[in-house]
């Protein structure tokens, strides 16, 4: 256990000011184990991480850091709370009868390295938030269902095989690049930046500019009449 924790400083999750943070290789919860975070704590782990046997996360608002694989097995928990979970070139890997419960929390992919998320095909694993800040490749075997934001930031590359989803209820943000023949939100074919409208006596002037435009044949302006 370090309270300074220079190594925790490598990583974009920041670390709250004042929190307790550990460091381990590997980490086993089964047969009952729980792991429970006090506010602001935070837990590097370099090595793999196994949850099974009804073993138990209860993050909290404490944020976790994986460098390594983690592996969700029959009976295992994790309760993401408000917290904070950050991947480095992690796979995840949600085996049949494992529970994942999102909670408020952000789910991050930090760092350069190619990650993978497995997710058995009896499952749909659920986020609040993911942000994919990764240069590299985040690879999608199964369903992920996001329902508050979902972020794919520039110069990321998201892989979506055949027969595999990602599903956003909420707010889309795409500066990446999405590849595979999955299931992932239609980009939307016109982004506005800006839009206003000025006055000249008995006519409107409207002007408009776009960030983007996909397949847009055109733009169609109506009026309609207003009594006074």
């Amino acid at each position: 256990i370090s309270e300074s924790a220079p190594l925790v400083n490598d990583v974009y999750v920041p670390v709250p000011v004042g929190a307790d943070t550990a460091q381990i290789k590997n980490l086993a919860l089964s047969n009952g184990g729980v792991l429970r975070f006090d506010s602001l704590g935070v837990l590097l782990v370099w090595g793999t991480e196994k949850l099974q046997n009804l073993g138990a996360v209860y993050l909290g608002y404490g944020t976790i850091i994986f460098k390594n694989k983690m592996t969700f097995h029959n009976g295992g928990v994790f309760n993401a709370g408000a917290g904070t979970l950050s991947f480095e070139g992690v796979t995840w890997e949600s085996k049949s009868g494992s529970t994942f419960l999102p909670g408020t929390s952000t789910v991050v992919f930090n760092k350069s390295s190619d990650q993978s998320l497995i997710i058995d095909s009896t499952l749909d694993l659920t986020f609040h938030d993911l942000v994919m800040n990764t240069q590299g490749t985040v690879t999608i075997i199964g369903t992920v269902t996001v329902v508050n934001s979902c972020t794919i930031a520039e110069g990321c590359t998201l892989n979506i095989p055949t027969g595999s989803s990602l599903f956003v209820e909420g707010e889309f943000i795409n500066n990446g690049t999405i590849t595979g023949g999955g299931s992932y939100p239609p980009a939307l074919p016109v982004e506005m930046t800006s839009f206003t409208v000025t006055s000249n006596r008995l006519d409107a002037t409207l002007r408009w500019t776009t960030a983007t435009e996909v397949n847009n044949f055109g733009f169609a302006v109506e009026r309609r009449a207003v009594s006074v």
